[in-house]
């Protein structure tokens, strides 16, 4: 009908004429002193003095009533109306500059009067106006949207009237809920109570549950019948829910992080919050409904993404080097285009990120226009880059949007404008610039727009995506004569004299708009400029909550990483958990993830990144090998870190391939198993699509497994056959399959007709087999030198030294080329020492071949016996010091071979199995010296006192096209516990090296006390092929205790009792004995626990046997409880630590200690040893010492301090000594 006709004109009258009728009849009085007001479904009463809500109903189920008289809102720091006990998570710490005002008590409730309600039918919205002393609040209700006419949003409007200028900060919104119904927060992280719905009586008298402090994550409330879902506005303030039961009433209250000053006149919005019923079951909204409500509210992904990004396979690296080491261990652009990237093609990945270039360092960008000159010049980044495109990589770079500090900012030129101010007027010394800064966009912009038309990258990371700090500037600021903190005094006069003394206003209404809303607007601005140039370009934000995915291409999942296997107060780490429990955790958390994101976020799935410690140093190989593989068979992108390549090469080779050959597992969708798998610690998940279906499990536990799997019944099983992605081979394809796994082992199973094979490559292993029977010929050469002939080998001695020259398969192969005395540099370049022997008569004829034995002295005047055992398939060389100069640091006995293109260690906790190269010839070595005290980018491979040697097969394997040899230790548990290393070079030229230490430096005078000097039997033997991963895990018996190795720690055995050790730092994560835990956590503590044994992840361990007993030697450096290596985790100077366990069959835990500090000690200190325990009275602590104070019990900790141990005393420098004993007390 055409809008001007005469029928139109009609009806827009009496369109009109009804919505007068319409707003006459909706204000319906219901008792004395209430208003209900009534549109669609939806019916709201509120009492008509003070606007409490009294009511609320949707299609005539009551979903909301306030027989308590809850106030509808409050906010601090004064809590005009009223303040519910508890601080929620999501306020603590809003801000460094604010006291912990939730705590501060609400006085006397103000009178909270309703001034007036507008009701507006057009739109089905209600303003309800309200006065409460200074401040006038207007609260505003909207039954119903356009595109919903079952969606209430709420928002919520804060203004002070008059007076002085003021602060607010936490903003909550309540909903009193009547008696009886249920709730859930999904995505959660701890199982069971990721699973678990809950009856709201079941708070208790004054009982409190909060959602995920950050992330926008829904509430369920099902009533009568009736699901609504319920979350805050994500998209200007951080939000969440949280239930409360407050004098006997449950109230649900969105909590917003909002904070700022109250200027008088201008107004404050927080909002909106969402109320979306239906009915349906909580099940049928969280897997359907929360979806369908973000797209409704415009909480949707980049329509525009890049379809590549799927396919992505990222490798993390810095063009520097590890970030463990001061980025300085590759060399910079040209080495990571000769020696990083055929190493990335080599494994196949398909992306290659690289963290930041410019100047002046990574993390702290001065001229985003230059490079850094350590790494070269802009031309080499621009060849690296080209190099990477036509190796067919996709390149990502990092983009560091907090701009440094104001120093850096007035070299650039950015404008003052840019700047953040805290509460005080100045500025912060690092993270200076403002997100939500339209100038600081713009030039951000410009830098991504630089990036890609200059470099030719394909994508940015944007660092520190979920905002900046907040901006306190206020419209009076700047006040004149006065220069803020942190900023140059000369631009800074500058700038003002160009503005008259003053900048700009800021142009948005609060402080905390800077964080979330300016996340979301810097990643926008950056997108923008990225794809001006290249309009397939993607932004990955380094941020977890899933509204940044609004703005984002790809967000991280930085849970899995930081709370799964680090561990935090509320998510149980690995190491310290049921193992069931911990899968179910994760596969509930996973599987929920799904449904309370927007439909299509794409999460970058890791274990590890530049900011934390390494997952292999914090959990071990086995377990972090697990976790990366969940990594590539999640729904995301999979990235692994610089690094955690070495040693699993071949691991990741096949993990790669495997992702590349099934596009399910790129592209597919995903469903848990956790319901359907026989063990409950094995996680499982079937990824599909189409008509491809590819069947995921992950043992994460040290025991093998047999699990049976319940599979779905429409998938294509007959006539099929599982794949093995890591082996090629194939299983017969049933319904209820039951599939063995290896402790740690992933399987990847594509399910294929055998004419679809995926045409995974074949492993090749060797086979364990009996010792090989034959005889042993030994003959000299025409120089008189040894020349000896088994079964298997040939190997010649050298007459004058005593070492090998070569050593030979039985089809002439050169599997050694010498032996060799190994000294100590600088930077740990091992460097030759010749010596000389003094054989002891001639050869000898044993049953299983020849002996030969003699004495080696080298120049220096040490002397080293040595004794030659040739057995038919291999070779013992028996060696143990016999006089020591005292020249060497460190000295040992080493095996080298040119040539060699793979390496095996066979380590306790796993195959190190990879290409073998001489890594880093441009780079340096070095470390973090805030974080680490180890070197980085050292020849070294491997050490055993970081990763001990299999006890079963303690071999390290090199391996050429059509041979290899294996030297390994022979009884290492009961032989001196020697380190032994593989070397990728010797005297700076590349050479697989295998030594075997007699002294070595970096264990320490403590450590020599407690262990000694003894002789070790190194045995060589030809290999045919690589090693296979061992089947098991059993115990190894030792005497009267046995031992295995857990990945993330170390299993001690006794009579009645078990110990479970951290492999971070030693401490014992669990004693118990029978059923009954008595203690855990339990280690050396300095500083009330802010430094601890247990927190470092570089310290050795040393094991051996000593007769009946086992003793491990667990040597490091107090470090803090940062999980990240950026903080300053040591003390300076560094306090070292070296303790000693001993078990036996008495149940008697005995520690011999030491400390050291490496200086003088400027500050005061305590050291103690600290546990917890559900009964301390039940552990007897026994100090050897007399001057010992008795063990406190305080509550669930035991603490017993080391009065021996003191800043006066420690400053001398030397190791301090003490012992004592931990035992069950019998009652």
């Amino acid at each position: 009908m055409h809008l001007f006709s005469r029928q139109g004109i009609l009806q827009r009258k009496y369109e009109k004429l009804f919505h007068l009728l319409l707003l006459f009849f909706l204000t319906i009085p219901a008792q004395a002193g209430e208003k209900t007001f009534s549109a669609g479904d939806w019916s709201f009463t509120c009492d008509s003095e003070n606007g409490y809500w009294k009511e609320l109903k949707w299609k005539g189920v009551t979903l909301s009533n306030n027989p308590g008289n809850f106030a509808p809102f409050m906010w601090g720091p004064e809590w005009p109306t009223g303040k519910t006990p508890g601080k929620p998570n999501l306020f603590q710490n809003p801000v460094s500059s604010f006291p912990d005002s939730y705590a501060k008590k609400a006085g006397k409730p103000d009178t909270l009067r309703l001034k007036r309600h507008t009701w507006k039918a057009t739109d089905s919205t209600l303003q309800l106006e309200y006065e409460i002393g200074p401040y006038a609040v207007t609260d505003t209700l909207q039954f119903g949207t356009p595109k919903d006419s079952d969606l209430l949003v709420r928002t919520w409007d804060l203004t002070l009237k008059s007076g002085p200028r003021s602060i607010f900060q936490f903003v909550q919104l309540n909903m009193p809920l009547p008696d009886g119904g249920k709730y859930f927060f999904p995505g959660g992280l701890r199982y069971p109570k990721n699973t678990r719905i809950n009856p709201v009586s079941g708070l208790g008298k004054n009982g409190r549950e909060e959602i995920s402090a950050f992330s926008t994550l829904p509430m369920l409330l099902e009533q009568n019948g009736v699901c609504s879902i319920l979350f805050g506005d994500p998209l200007k303030d951080k939000s969440n829910l949280q239930i409360v039961r407050v004098n006997g009433a449950a109230v649900i209250q969105y909590n917003f992080k909002s904070y700022g000053y109250l200027e008088a006149g201008k107004s404050q919005r927080i909002g909106p919050a969402y109320f979306k019923p239906a009915r349906k079951t909580i099940d049928e909204q969280m897997k359907t409904g929360i979806r369908e409500l973000y797209r409704e509210v415009g909480l949707t992904v980049p329509k525009d993404r890049p379809d590549w990004l799927k396919d992505a396979i990222i490798f993390n690296a810095s063009v520097g080097g590890s970030s463990y080491s001061k980025a300085l261990t590759l060399g910079g652009f040209h080495a990571a285009r000769t020696e990083l990237l055929p190493r990335l093609r080599s494994l196949g990945f398909n992306t290659v990120w690289f963290r930041p270039i410019e100047e002046v360092s990574q993390y702290h960008p001065r001229d985003y226009f230059k490079v850094n000159p350590e790494y070269g010049t802009a031309e080499e980044f621009r060849e690296l880059v080209r190099a990477a495109h036509d190796s067919g990589m996709k390149v990502m770079l990092g983009i560091v949007p907090h701009g440094r500090n104001a120093a850096a900012g007035a070299i650039r030129g950015n404008p003052p404008e840019a700047l953040i101010f805290d509460r005080n007027g100045n500025v912060p010394r690092y993270l200076a610039f403002d997100y939500k800064s339209p100038q600081w966009q713009e030039y951000m912009k410009k830098v991504a727009r630089f990036f890609a038309s200059e470099y030719g990258v394909d994508g940015l990371r944007i660092d520190l995506a979920d905002g900046s700090n907040p901006n306190w500037r206020t419209d009076d600021f700047p006040h004149p004569g006065t220069v803020p903190a942190n900023v140059p005094e000369a631009w800074w006069k500058a700038e003002l004299a160009k503005r008259n003394g003053k900048l700009d206003p800021i142009p948005y209404m609060r402080p905390s708009l800077s964080r979330r809303q300016g996340g979301l607007e810097i990643s926008h601005a950056i997108r923008a400029g990225l794809r001006s140039v290249k309009p397939e370009g993607a932004v990955l934000g380094e941020v977890q909550y899933a509204p940044y995915m609004t703005e984002n291409d790809v967000i991280y999942d930085k849970e899995f990483c930081d709370y799964f296997l680090r561990g935090v107060s509320w998510c149980t780490p690995l190491s310290k958990d049921n193992k069931g429990f911990w899968v179910q955790s994760l596969a509930n958390r996973q599987e929920q993830q799904g449904y309370v994101e927007p439909a299509d976020t794409l999460r970058l799935r890791f274990t590890e990144t530049h900011d934390y410690t390494k997952t292999t140093q914090v959990v071990g190989i086995g377990a972090a090998r697990a976790a990366t593989a969940l990594t590539f068979v999640l729904d995301g992108i999979p990235m692994v870190l610089q690094d955690f390549d070495e040693g699993n090469g071949e691991f990741l080779r096949r993990l790669v391939t495997a992702r590349k050959l099934l596009p399910e597992l790129r592209r597919g969708s995903i469903r848990y198993l956790q319901k359907d798998l026989s063990s409950k610690d094995v996680f499982g998940c079937l990824r599909t699509t189409g008509e491809y279906t590819t069947l995921c499990l992950i043992n994460f536990t040290a025991d093998p497994r047999t699990v049976q799997v319940n599979l779905p019944g429409d998938l294509p099983i007959e006539g099929s056959l599982f794949h093995d992605a890591f082996t090629a081979k194939t299983l017969p394809a049933t319904q209820k399959p039951q599939i063995r796994l290896r402790p740690y082992e992933a399987k990847i199973l594509a399910l294929r007709k055998p004419s679809e094979a995926p045409g995974f490559p074949v492993s090749l292993s060797r086979q364990e087999s009996a010792p090989v029977k034959g005889s042993v010929k030994f003959a000299r050469n025409e120089w008189g030198s040894p020349v000896i002939t088994g079964t298997t080998y040939s190997m010649h001695l050298s007459n004058s030294t005593g070492m090998l020259i070569r050593f030979t398969d039985r089809n002439g192969n050169i599997l050694l080329d010498d032996s060799r005395f190994l000294k100590q540099e600088p930077f740990l370049e091992r460097r030759t020492s010749n010596p000389k022997i003094r054989w002891n008569g001639r050869e000898r004829k044993t049953p299983f071949g020849w002996i030969l034995s003699g004495t080696v002295t080298l120049p220096e005047g040490d002397r080293i016996a040595m004794e030659w055992s040739f057995y038919p398939d291999h070779v013992e060389v028996k060696t143990r010091p016999l006089s020591d100069s005292g020249k060497h640091r460190d000295l040992a006995l080493a095996f080298t071979r040119r040539n060699i293109v793979r390496y095996q260690v066979s380590t306790a906790e796993g195959i190190l199995d990879d290409d073998f190269r001489t890594r880093g010839e441009e780079g340096t070595p070095g470390n973090l010296n805030r974080t680490s005290y180890r070197f980085y980018g050292t020849p070294i491979l491997w050490q055993s006192e970081e990763i001990p040697l299999d006890f079963r097969r303690p071999v390290i394997g090199g391996f050429q096209k059509n041979c290899g040899e294996f030297v390994g230790l022979k009884n290492p548990l009961t032989s001196h516990p020697v380190n032994a290393m593989l070397l990728d070079r010797v005297n700076g030229k590349s050479n697989w090296c295998a030594a075997f230490f007699y002294k070595d430096s970096e264990a320490g005078e403590a450590a020599e006390r407690f262990v000694g000097t003894g002789g070790f039997t190194v045995t060589l033997t030809p290999a045919n092929a690589p090693l296979s991963p061992a089947e098991d895990n059993p115990l190894i018996r030792t005497g009267k205790v046995s031992i295995r190795n857990l990945s993330y720690g170390w299993l001690v055995r006794g009579p009645g009792y078990e110990v479970e050790l951290s492999r971070t730092g030693g401490s014992i994560l669990r004693w118990s004995k029978g059923n009954r835990r008595l203690l855990s956590d339990g280690g050396l503590i300095c500083e009330n626990g802010k430094y601890a044994q247990d927190k470092d992840y570089e310290a050795s361990v040393r094991i051996r046997r000593e007769g009946d007993s086992l003793k491990m030697l667990f040597s490091g450096v107090f470090k803090d409880n940062l999980r990240n290596p950026s903080g300053r985790k040591m003390q300076t100077p560094l306090l070292r630590y070296s303790m000693q366990y001993t078990f036996d069959a008495s149940g008697t835990l005995r520690l011999d200690c030491a400390v050291r500090s490496d200086g003088k000690r400027r500050s005061p200190i305590t050291v103690a040893w600290s546990a917890t325990s559900p009964n301390p009275k039940a552990v007897r602590l026994q100090g050897a010492e007399t001057s010992w104070k008795p063990t406190r019990c305080e509550r669930n900790r035991l603490l017993q301090e080391i009065p021996e141990l003191s800043s006066e005393t420690l400053s001398d420098g030397k190791w301090h000594f003490f012992r004592f004993q931990l035992q069950a007390h019998e009652r």
